[in-house]
């Protein structure tokens, strides 16, 4: 090895320097000083200036430079390591991969050492964070600008898979196979904070509905859901978050369903059973994913959503959610879509002709379990109804008779029971007044109203009550003792 082709180390470099300038400079310099620099004994200092008049430079590089540690692994331990996590637990993590290697026989060494041996071999596991992601990118940029063309396309495949956290997936093929459904919290207008509710196609980027609503709710979704019923008609799937309204988180676990002070009201804060039962007559599927990656196509919607409503609402004059709704219907979606989507009809459809309007209003509903009271009525949302039948006059149903309370997507309320020969009975609900209007008694020419024929649906709606509870049997987080009904 000639004298520049030595490489030393920045102390050995320092050392080197200063006995140089000492020996060099005809050891002028006292010997007091450059032991103090360098923090050694004066016999130390006189074997450093022998070495360096016999050998020079490579007198200075320590000792156990190129050696190997004699507890290291060797170089087929560590092929035997990488190739085994290559090709048995590529979707383990480090700590795992340990635990699995040591089980398998195959070798029993720590976590750290495993995990040093893949990195410096730019191999990462999924669970990896970010920065270790970012530092292995970097370190294979790095050796691409010195690799060969054979070897580009390896480390080309390696800082793919580095970078990219989460996989890119395919597009849809169709239109109408997958609609990713969220909603976003923004000052959209008049430095009001509100939640826009967005439905967007997988394979085009089309803007299928949007609508706003104070809070993210199951009113929003239906809504969403209805823009695209009547618009397109009924998609293959919905691919949205894990919110409540389509993946039930469970409350008040441990609570005894099978006593009588179970609270049936409960039903009707379970909005993922009520958003799948209507989405189950439909027939479109739900997929839940707790990974915003993965429905990338509309959390990148919102970057650009939030950028432009405002200042296109501000020119619009737009200060309400009513008005911004009507302005979205009528105006935003058709332009974002000439602007930012594929033409769908292009593209083959997966799209299903929608039941007629009328059905979609009893389907998108929300159903609540209730029992008639004493005063042969029922109490919802702090309001007392009577139930109507089919000709205009009251129904006095017997006390503690259970049944649902269906409000369709219009706001109409109807009471569907059972009775003892299992056939379906449903009736309109009225409310009754705290008081009277008029006092009849005391009102001389007081002209009795006569009653009028009530459009009900027929028993084959969508809400039949053995129906409903079949489909409450089948969510896992209810038990059959919270069902009889």
């Amino acid at each position: 090895m000639t004298k520049e082709n030595i490489q030393l180390r920045p102390w050995e470099n320092l050392e080197y320097e200063i006995i140089r300038d000492y020996v060099e400079g005809g050891e002028i310099a006292r010997k007091s000083c450059i032991i103090s620099k360098l923090d050694i004994c004066s016999k130390t200092l006189k074997n450093m200036v022998n070495g360096y008049k016999s050998e020079g430079k490579a007198w200075f590089i320590h000792g156990n430079r190129g050696r190997k540690p004699i507890h290291a692994l060797s170089d087929d331990k560590k092929d035997l390591i990488i190739n085994t996590y290559t090709k048995e637990y590529p979707d383990a993590s480090y700590a795992h991969a340990t635990e699995l290697l040591k089980e398998d026989n195959i070798i029993s060494i720590s976590k750290s050492t495993v995990r040093n041996i893949l990195l410096e071999n730019d191999i990462t596991s999924p669970f990896v964070t970010k920065k270790t992601r970012r530092c292995v990118a970097k370190r294979l940029r790095e050796k691409a600008l010195l690799a060969s063309k054979k070897e580009m396309p390896i480390i080309a495949e390696k800082i793919e898979k580095a970078e990219n956290t989460h996989p890119k997936r395919e597009k849809s093929a169709y239109f109408g196979q997958m609609l990713q459904l969220d909603a976003s919290q923004h000052i959209w207008f008049n430095d009001i904070k509100c939640f826009l509710h967005c439905s967007l196609d997988d394979a085009t980027g089309t803007l299928t509905s949007a609508y706003f609503d104070e809070q993210e709710t199951l009113n929003g979704y239906y809504n969403i859901t209805y823009q695209v019923l009547t618009k397109y008609g009924i998609p293959a799937l919905f691919y949205t978050d894990g919110r409540t309204v389509f993946e039930y988180k469970k409350k008040n676990e441990g609570k005894n369903t099978n006593t009588a002070d179970y609270d049936y009201h409960e039903v009707e804060k379970d909005h993922f059973t009520q958003f799948g039962y209507a989405c189950k007559h439909l027939g479109i599927d739900i997929i839940t994913t707790h990974i915003p990656q993965a429905k990338g196509k509309v959390e990148r919607l919102w970057g650009t959503l939030q950028k432009r409503i405002p200042i296109d609402f501000r020119r619009a004059g737009i200060n309400s959610i009513d008005e911004a709704n009507a302005y979205l219907k009528n105006h935003y979606i058709d332009k974002f879509n000439e602007k930012f989507a594929l033409p769908y009809a292009s593209f083959p459809s997966l799209f299903v002709e929608a039941p007629p309007t009328n059905d979609i209003m009893k389907i998108l509903a929300v159903i609540s379990e209730r029992v008639i009271d004493n005063g042969h009525s029922i109490r919802y949302h702090n309001q007392s109804y009577r139930t109507i039948g089919h000709n205009g006059l009251p129904c006095y149903l017997s006390r503690k008779t259970k049944g649902l309370v269906i409000e369709s997507f219009d706001k109409k309320l109807f009471f569907s029971i059972a009775s003892a020969d299992k056939k379906e009975s449903i009736y309109l609900l009225e409310v009754i007044p705290e008081h009277e209007h008029i006092s009849r008694a005391q009102t001389v020419h007081h002209k009795k109203d006569s009653p009028r024929e009530v459009n009900i649906p027929k028993t084959n709606h969508p809400w039949r009550l053995d129906s409903w509870k079949r489909h409450l049997k089948r969510q896992k987080h209810r038990t059959s003792d919270s069902l009889a009904i």
